[in-house]
């Protein structure tokens, strides 16, 4: 009961750091798709595949761990969308 809320976490810097990345990405480039579409398309691409290595994973903390990372890099995409 008590780790269920970890992910979350992974969530919510998830969507403050995905900011701070799109941000860059367009400053350092000037290229908006590419800052908005760009970081949504990695993130969640690597956020799926650690979601799905994580159904492999036989010890609980380290599975928490790894779809805790899962959550972050999907929610990167969060400030993308606006």
């Amino acid at each position: 009961g008590q780790w269920t809320s970890v992910p979350l976490l992974g969530v919510v810097l998830g969507a403050l750091i995905g900011g701070a990345v799109s941000d860059a990405v367009m400053i350092r480039t000037g290229n908006r798709r590419l800052a908005r579409s760009g970081v949504a398309i990695v993130s969640l691409v690597i956020g799926v595949g650690c979601f799905l290595s994580a159904m492999a994973i036989p010890h609980a903390m380290t599975a928490l761990v790894v779809i805790t990372l899962a959550a972050l890099l999907t929610s990167l995409s969060n400030a993308c969308a606006y």
